[in-house]
């Protein structure tokens, strides 16, 4: 927001604060209600109840293609959450504040309220409708027949129907309805056994192809690695400390977590684009169900995901962090195209601390094997196995001391 650029004056107490445009609606909501405890609550819980989503929608059909009165509901909820991002942008003074608080309202009965009860809506509407239809089918005789287990699928999933159709036909001593019922849940039990071991081959393909992959990506990076950049080179530097090891290490931990997530959502991408397309499936069916099972797992897997790289990355982190007694020091100054070194542990005759100045070698200057960019006059030279500090600082502007194969980069702030 163009309030934040404008230069604080300790004097003077502003108006308002206002966040960034992406904030500005739940920042509304936090406004809407006098007290603040309460007021954060809510602006928390419009983020929270994002999550219980796939426990609100009750509907059967997830997609508002079959839906026409949730698409309607659902663009005025897209309105609503705009008209938030306008209040957070004003000033806290009516008529805002009572178009926030009511705009504020809608928003959570839009999650608690309109959505459960429309799905509960239209599954009694389509029960009672498929019912009649089934029903007056079987009593003249027209049936349906289901031979193939996706056809037997799409109604003993619908289990309250299930049993409603079980008792009607029992109630009409329809014989012949009873069989055929009976037979599309053996079918929905083929199905299942046909089709459970070949999901459970395709992932044990999948995991042994991740497997391969890794092994290739660790053998490149085994092959390329080099005290210097090498042209078309698929890895790191060699390490020369145990923090440049423990970098690379966590590169490759998360590397596993990313070449798992492409993996599968393209898998699943592709398989959709393929099965769920115009010339196989023309007419999707209104009891296609979403598990909800399913849908919490694949919003708490990214989650654990992070966890789980998050505890490696922290403690990295703090050894990174972590200053063991050194054994000398060594002070870096940074300067408009060369470095100042100071060895500040050892002097010279004179009783002064060894400095000297370090420049880049130009490029007409340069010998065979040289490297460019990298070679300089005068290099710093450190022991091995040895704990050294460096103590970095500028003369001028910022600028950036890394050293890759240490795993060092710093900001020379002067």
């Amino acid at each position: 927001h163009p309030d934040n650029y404008i230069p604080a004056n300790p004097m003077q107490t502003p108006a308002s604060i206002v966040p960034e445009w992406y904030l500005l609606p739940y920042y509304a909501i936090l406004r809407a209600i006098p007290s603040k405890l309460l007021g954060v609550i809510a602006m928390i819980g419009s983020i929270l109840i994002l999550f219980l989503m796939p426990l609100l929608d009750t509907s059967r059909v997830r997609s508002c293609a079959f839906r026409p009165f949730m698409r309607l509901l659902f663009w005025g909820f897209v309105v609503n959450f705009l008209i938030l991002t306008w209040i957070g942008s004003q000033h806290p003074e009516p008529p805002f504040i009572t178009i926030g608080q009511a705009c504020s309202t809608f928003y959570f009965s839009y999650f608690l309220l309109f959505v459960p009860l429309i799905g509960l809506m239209e599954n009694t509407l389509s029960d009672l409708a498929t019912l009649g239809d089934m029903v007056g089918m079987v009593g003249m005789g027209e049936f349906p027949n289901h031979s193939k287990a996706g056809a037997g699928c799409a109604i003993v999933r619908s289990i309250p129907l299930y049993r409603t159709l079980l008792a009607r036909s029992a109630a009409l001593g329809m014989g012949t309805a009873l069989n055929r019922i009976r037979t599309i849940a053996s079918e929905e039990s083929v199905f299942l056994r046909e089709f459970v071991p070949l999901s459970i081959n395709r992932i044990i393909a999948l995991i042994k192809m991740l497997s391969f992959l890794s092994n290739l990506i660790w053998l490149s990076s085994n092959l390329c690695s080099n005290d210097a950049a090498q042209p078309w080179q698929f890895g790191f530097q060699d390490g020369g400390s145990p923090s440049y090891e423990g970098i690379v290490e966590l590169h490759d931990d998360i590397m596993f977590y990313l070449i798992l997530i492409l993996v599968g959502v393209a898998w699943m991408l592709m398989s959709t684009i393929r099965n769920f397309n115009w010339n196989h499936n023309q007419i999707v069916h209104k009891y296609l169900n979403h598990g909800t099972v399913l849908e919490l797992i694949w919003t708490i897997s990214p989650a654990l995901v992070l966890i789980a790289i998050a505890f490696p990355s922290f403690k990295l982190l703090y050894l990174l962090d972590e200053v063991i007694d050194p054994v000398m020091t060594v002070k870096a100054i940074g300067n408009q195209w060369y470095w100042s070194y100071e060895y500040s542990d050892y002097v010279d005759q004179e009783g002064q601390s060894i400095e000297f100045d370090s420049y880049l070698v130009p490029e007409s200057d340069l010998e065979i094997g040289d490297l460019r960019l990298l070679e300089v006059d005068n290099r710093v030279v450190v022991p091995v196995d040895t704990h050294i500090r460096f103590i970095v600082t500028a003369r001028d502007v910022i600028h950036s001391f890394a050293v890759p194969s240490l795993g060092v980069k710093l900001d020379c702030i002067p």
